[in-house]
């Protein structure tokens, strides 16, 4: 009789001491709280409430979870970048807007194809890009006869880059102030591809319309 009870004894001992086996999870099956977290078969479970009853959810995979978080994160970094450029582009094209006011305008002779030539100059003396809209003065020939009282002030749009100098002669100026030659004509009746500049009104307004960083 001792010896069957040290038996029955030593027997419970050993099954005590065995680790208890992780029970399996399978989605829709019961568990115990709300919130819970379990991995099973690499696939992470939370328990879930629904009305009354617990019951866990259909798990996420988490190799596909690490992937997921993984391009979150890169979406957040390449988002942050984009607003971090975003805010420096926008510094600095207010930097250039306030520089760009400053260009310099004139008018004097300028060598051009190796002719001394009269010509409005503009020159860029920042570094950045420029858009540029000017106003100067035209001479209008009136059959073939430059009469002074006969003039025309035409705009254009032109862009300017860092530093860079522009020289606006009576060879070149179609291509800056296209409407010149219709505004001659008009005033004059007379069609013409020599107007001649002048400052006899001043030099040119300038007004910079865009700017942006180099």
């Amino acid at each position: 009789m001792k010896r069957a009870i040290f038996i029955l004894i030593l027997g419970g001992f050993v099954c005590a001491s065995l680790p208890e086996a992780s029970a399996s999870i399978a989605p829709g099956s019961k568990c115990s709280k709300a919130g819970m977290k379990s991995v099973y078969k690499n696939k992470s479970y939370t328990c879930i409430k629904l009305g009354k009853n617990l019951y866990w959810d259909n798990g996420i995979n988490l190799k596909d979870k690490a992937a997921a978080d993984k391009a979150a994160a890169d979406k957040a970094a390449a988002d942050k970048a984009a607003a971090d450029k975003a805010a420096a582009d926008k510094a600095a094209a207010d930097v250039c807007s306030s520089v760009a006011r400053s260009v310099r305008a004139y008018f004097g002779a300028e060598l051009y194809q190796g002719f001394l030539m009269s010509s409005y100059i503009f020159q860029n003396n920042s570094n950045c890009h420029l858009g540029i809209y000017a106003t100067v003065t035209f001479v209008c020939p009136e059959g073939g006869v430059l009469r002074l009282d006969k003039y025309v002030r035409s705009s254009g749009a032109f862009a300017l880059g860092p530093y860079e100098k522009l020289v606006v002669n009576g060879l070149n100026y179609n291509r800056f102030f296209p409407v010149a030659n219709q505004q001659c004509l008009t005033l004059t009746g007379f069609k013409t591809n020599s107007a001649q500049l002048t400052n006899q009104t001043g030099y040119p307004p300038v007004i910079s319309i865009t700017s942006s960083n180099p």
